[in-house]
């Protein structure tokens, strides 16, 4: 067993303080949880802490060549690098394997090829994913979220029983809470109100008794010491009922967050048109037969195969980078694209000054929206360069919305994204009337998107 105590972030700050993990030796042990919440980060921080008592391998998130072909075939190779670099024998040394994210570009047999590395596992294993297909497989999750580390024994759907019944409880916490808030509150009326009774009637009965106006004095300020003393002791306990309210609520809201944003007016989509279409790679054509289709406004294709099969080349050639391109491509209309690898975002622009490139004049309503998408006021002055991955597909597709393309290009849309990010997106793209293609692996994905169209490339 590995155990890392009291883990600080080695950069960012304020994410989480004083983690404990612990990894067991031939385990499958995943690491998840929201975006932007320290994932990588703790995970730099166990590589650091490991390195002087431990021989570590590391992937890392956006880690990539410049491979023109396939980014899938290129993390395999990582992949299979560490693995096999890991079998080889020192006693010296525990061996300890982190990988970032290791099923994002991969294709069925390559992910197929993944699970059976991580099964076969010999040593010291964390894998930080969102990927359900991965998380089915893990020993023990640990869920990283507003600077607590949860552990969970068992895969993800252990894990998601657990969590559901929290948010449950959690619920019904805060349904109690908010009762006892009501009830303090009238309390608090009444007491008000009898005090003020008790102290007329004593006026009152004290004038047809002639009692000395000192007395009656004397009695009005104990009287009012008392009222201010049940006063500051309500005020007290509606405070500390007030305090625990909001602690549930936002437990509740982080528990169940959702980033509903929609594109709310219609839009008319591109027309593209392919004309013997082919790529080359290494001078050789990658297909065996050229491409010739013809695509109509507000058509919604999914693009499917295996790495190294051109799906990305493609989008490329569509967006105007066109490398080793033979064939024509016409596009009738504006075009935004989501790389893969969110290279086309301006990282050293804060988020504000990004959004405001995409045409939207409405400040309010771009802040409004921009908080939908689960960014607050004092996010969008962060620079681009300090989102997570996760965060930056989020804040794209919010520029997506702003900018409104009449077609949408998407490569690998998922990679990155949380689980409830991923279903916010799945809401977001079905509620798009433009033309949309959309590169994916995660056929779940695409079955859910409704779409019109499939096209399959084989090499």
């Amino acid at each position: 067993m590995l155990n890392f105590q009291n883990l600080k972030p080695l950069i960012v700050e304020n994410l989480f303080s004083e983690i404990h993990i612990s990894i067991p030796h031939k385990k499958i042990i995943c690491l998840t949880g929201p975006n932007g919440h320290g994932k990588t980060t703790l995970l730099n921080a166990i590589h650091y802490a490991a390195n002087k008592s431990c021989k570590v391998k590391i992937l890392k998130q956006a880690e990539y060549s410049s491979d023109p072909v396939s980014a899938g075939q290129d993390r395999m190779r990582q992949i299979e690098a560490i693995f096999c670099d890991s079998c080889e024998i020192d006693n010296s040394k525990q061996q300890l394997i982190l990988l970032d994210e290791p099923g994002n570009f991969l294709d069925a047999n390559n992910l197929q090829k993944l699970l059976n590395y991580l099964k076969k596992n010999g040593t010291y294993l964390l894998v930080v994913t969102h990927d359900i297909r991965l998380l089915e497989h893990a020993d023990i999750i640990y869920y990283l979220e507003n600077g607590n580390l949860h552990k969970y024994t068992g895969n993800y759907r252990i894990m998601q029983t657990i969590r559901n019944s929290q948010i449950e409880s959690s619920q019904r916490l805060l349904n109690q809470s908010l009762r006892e808030n009501r009830k303090l509150k009238r309390m608090q009326t009444e007491i008000a109100a009898r005090q003020s009774k008790r102290t007329l009637r004593t006026e009152k009965w004290a004038k047809g008794q002639s009692i000395p106006k000192s007395f009656v004095n004397k009695c009005r300020e104990q009287a009012q010491i008392t009222a201010a003393k049940l006063e500051k002791s309500s005020q007290r306990k509606l405070q500390v009922q007030k305090t625990k309210t909001t602690e549930l609520k936002e437990r509740v809201r982080d528990q169940g967050r959702q980033f509903i944003f929609k594109f709310q007016d219609f839009i008319s989509g591109a027309q593209l048109e392919f004309e013997n279409v082919n790529l080359k790679h290494e001078n050789k054509f990658l297909w065996r037969y050229d491409l010739n289709m013809q695509v109509s406004a507000g058509t919604k294709i999914g693009i499917t195969g295996e790495n190294g099969t051109g799906k990305t080349t493609l989008l490329n050639a569509i967006a105007g980078q066109l490398g080793s391109v033979t064939g024509a491509i016409k596009v009738n209309g504006n075009h935004f694209y989501l790389d893969q690898h969110i290279q086309k975002i301006p990282l050293y622009k804060s988020c504000r000054q990004w959004l405001m490139e995409s045409g939207e004049t409405n400040i309010s309503q771009m802040n409004s929206l921009a908080y939908q998408a689960g960014f607050s006021l004092s996010d969008l002055d962060s620079k681009l360069e300090t989102l997570s991955q996760g965060e930056k597909v989020r804040i794209a597709l919010l520029f997506a919305l702003l900018n409104k393309p009449s077609l949408l290009l998407l490569d690998e849309p998922t990679n990155h994204l949380d689980l409830l990010a991923r279903e916010n997106l799945i809401t977001l793209l079905k509620s798009y009337t433009g033309t949309m293609l959309v590169v994916s692996h995660d056929l779940d994905l695409l079955n859910r998107l409704e779409l019109d169209e499939w096209v399959r490339l084989n090499s």
